[in-house]
């Protein structure tokens, strides 16, 4: 009954019903940077300016977190980030900046809304990424020192 509350759906049918637990899916410890991406194959520029300036904190010894909403879900999506390849003087994939951040210990965070209305839900996501519901994201927002919104 807890997966409806929070997501709409009933435990039965929730992919991964621990995941959705309250309180699952987020650090308990403040994060000095959340960066929040709602983008990727809409505008991969931004979403891959969104991670280099994760790379960029956690290369400086910053305790760093991701949430991925709207767009941004679909390269928290196994095999989807790498063919998001962003134009500019540095292009490389999206996947390669997403497996340095989970080399570095960055938690990256998935809206389950998100993924659900992009018919997502059921799809395995990347290694180092997390789903979690409004609540969760919002209590990350409430722990973190600063953040960096790119919606």
């Amino acid at each position: 009954m807890e997966c409806r509350k929070r997501c709409g759906d009933s435990s039965e049918g929730c992919p991964s019903p621990k995941k959705f637990a309250k309180g699952s899916g987020t650090a308990e410890v403040e994060a000095d940077l959340l960066v929040v991406l709602g983008h990727s194959r809409d505008d991969m520029e931004k979403a891959s300016g969104g991670l280099g300036l994760a790379l960029i904190a956690a290369d400086q010894g910053k305790k760093v977190e991701i949430h991925l909403l709207f767009d941004g879900v679909v390269m928290a999506v196994e095999k989807e980030a790498e063919a998001m390849l962003p134009g500019g003087a540095h292009p490389s994939p999206l996947s390669e900046k997403l497996d340095a951040l989970a080399a570095k210990g960055v938690s990256v965070t998935v809206c389950t809304t998100c993924l659900k209305h992009r018919d997502l839900l059921e799809r395995p996501l990347r290694a180092g990424c997390t789903r979690v519901t409004a609540v969760d994201f919002l209590a990350s927002l409430d722990r973190a020192k600063r953040s960096v919104q790119l919606l």
